[in-house]
């Protein structure tokens, strides 16, 4: 019989605190499906994934456990990093949930665009005019991204980024286009502020505040209702007539609470937030340690 989830998760913790490799905790389940997150989960500053972690995914869809990529970044900024990871087929999750390809290079089979009046009147609602603003595109129609007034952090964002930018001169220039991610541009306490003039509009996933550590500036992100990893994961096993507790997601930080917690079997990097870490069933390595592949390592191929 297997553990309580609970068990499993004491278990990691007491691992992780003590550095001591347990043997795998048996489990009825056959995962069928794993999602993971990217940046500082299944790599590090240098978003390079490791040998190993490649290798161990590229077995998992061999022993029949589909592989899915969950992540805030574009699919422009996804794609090399997926090419690199080998054959393994997809699905891809874009834009926290806002967007979702069947395989990495396919065109897309879900879209949550940005309804433009609601987010013209939260726009206005919450003072947003004082913060640089960004729309990514509907990737429907491209993957550029509309730019107005490019400062500090964004500015360099941009400036690395010129392929897909266009810069306008005002809000209206952004909000003519269909989006599926808004984000604005300021310091902490500009984004924090602006998140809490916002509360919970109608219309929108939870508006999401997160440090642009590399461009030294904050990001207040808004996308349509819906639009979040955890029900993106949901709808997508649903679509794949995979059970919950034939889940599996690993992340490391808020945006993958919602997976994490939805998942058969929730997995935090050891180097993620105390707080994901207590909403996991089990706590792996950090993600320099390979992480990702000691989870299939443990929970998928020791099952087949």
């Amino acid at each position: 019989m297997a553990p309580p989830l609970a068990d499993v998760r004491e278990a990691s913790a007491w691992q992780s605190e003590n550095g001591v490799a347990a043997d795998r905790t048996e489990r009825d389940m056959q995962y069928r499906l794993l999602v993971i997150d990217l940046d500082n989960t299944l790599f590090g500053a240098d978003m390079q994934a490791s040998a190993r972690n490649r290798e161990a995914l590229q077995q998992a869809e061999a022993a029949g456990c589909r592989v899915a990529v969950c992540t805030a970044r574009a699919r422009y900024m996804t794609r090399p990093i997926v090419a690199g990871l080998g054959p393994i087929s997809g699905p891809l999750i874009i834009f926290n949930g806002a967007a979702r390809y069947p395989r990495f290079e396919a065109d897309p089979d879900e879209v949550l665009a940005i309804d433009r009046e609601a987010l013209r009147a939260c726009i206005q609602d919450a003072e947003l005019t004082g913060m640089d603003l960004s729309g990514f595109e509907d990737p429907r129609r491209g993957d550029r991204v509309y730019v107005k007034r490019p400062a500090g952090g964004l500015r360099e964002w941009a400036e690395t980024n010129r392929k897909r930018v266009v810069v306008v001169e005002a809000i209206e220039d952004i909000l003519e286009h269909d989006l599926v991610a808004f984000l604005c541009w300021g310091t902490e306490q500009q984004a924090w502020q602006a998140r809490e003039l916002l509360g919970r509009p109608e219309g929108f996933a939870p508006p999401r505040v997160a440090p642009a550590v590399q461009y030294d500036s904050y990001l207040l992100e808004m996308t349509a209702a819906g639009a979040t990893k955890g029900e993106a994961v949901a709808r997508l096993a649903r679509d794949l007539g995979v059970p919950r507790e034939a889940v599996i997601a690993i992340g490391d930080s808020d945006p993958d609470l919602g997976m994490i917690e939805f998942a058969g079997l929730g997995v935090a990097v050891a180097n993620a937030k105390e707080h994901v870490r207590a909403a996991a069933d089990y706590v792996a390595p950090p993600c320099n340690q390979d992480a990702v592949a000691d989870v299939v390592e443990r929970f998928i191929l020791s099952e087949r």
